[in-house]
C-alpha cells in the first residue's frame, strides 16, 4: 500500500493510506494543482488528492522554479527576533513555538526561518549573507546600529573589514546574538 501525508489544522502530518500512490495535500494548494477528489477527515478538514505527483507522469522533478526557505538556528527567540527585526530591518511575518519568520529581499522576499533551537554550536563559517550595491555604505549603516564587522587573521581586510576576493567580490562578516556568522558581498557586474 502506498501512503501520502495531510497537513491538519494544527499543522499535524501523519501519513494516510493513498491510492495507487497519490500525494494527499491540504486545500488550499496552489490554484496551478489540478484536485480530483476531496477526501474528508476526522477533524472536519477536507483535503485533496492531488493524483500522481508530476515525477510519474513524466515529468522531471526540479526544484529551480521553487522559491528556497532559508534556516537559521536560535537558543534566544525574543533576542533573535529583535535583531532580525528592528537591527536588521527585516519583515516579520509571524512567530510560533517552533520558528520566527521573515521575509528578507525584494517581495515577495526569500522566507527567513530562525528557529528555536535549544542546544547547539553555532557554524564556524559563514551561515547565511546579503548581496547589497554598495558594501561600505550597508557597514556604515549596521555600525550605527551597534554592529560589529568581524577580521580575520588569515587574509587582508581593508579598513572597513572588507575582504577582496580573488574573483573582485567584496565581503564582510558579522555575527547574530547566537553567534551565527553572517555575511555581506557585493558582486561587480
Amino acid at each position: 500500500m502506498d501512503y501520502g501525508f495531510i497537513i491538519g489544522r494544527d499543522r499535524s502530518v501523519r501519513a494516510v493510506p493513498s491510492a495507487k500512490g497519490a500525494a494527499l495535500y491540504q486545500l488550499g494548494a496552489p490554484p496551478q494543482v489540478k484536485t480530483r477528489r476531496r477526501i474528508p477527515s476526522a477533524k472536519g478538514a477536507t483535503y485533496t488528492n492531488l493524483g500522481h505527483c508530476p515525477r510519474d507522469r513524466g515529468f522531471p522533478m526540479t526544484l529551480a522554479t521553487n522559491a528556497p526557505v532559508a534556516f537559521i538556528p536560535t537558543k534566544d527567540p525574543k533576542a533573535a527576533r529583535a535583531f532580525y527585526q528592528q537591527t536588521l530591518g527585516l519583515k516579520f511575518e509571524s512567530e510560533d513555538p517552533f520558528a520566527i519568520v521573515f521575509r528578507a529581499g525584494p517581495a515577495p522576499g526569500l522566507m527567513l526561518r530562525v528557529v528555536n533551537t535549544p542546544d547547539f554550536t553555532p557554524a564556524p563559517f559563514t551561515i547565511f549573507g546579503w548581496q547589497v550595491d554598495d558594501i561600505v555604505a550597508s557597514i556604515k549603516e549596521l555600525k550605527t546600529k551597534g554592529i560589529g564587522f568581524l577580521r580575520y587573521g588569515f587574509f587582508e581586510q581593508d579598513e572597513h573589514a572588507v575582504w577582496h576576493s580573488p574573483s573582485g567580490a567584496k565581503v564582510a562578516w558579522f555575527k547574530d546574538p547566537d553567534g551565527n556568522t553572517l555575511s555581506l558581498s557585493q558582486h561587480e557586474p
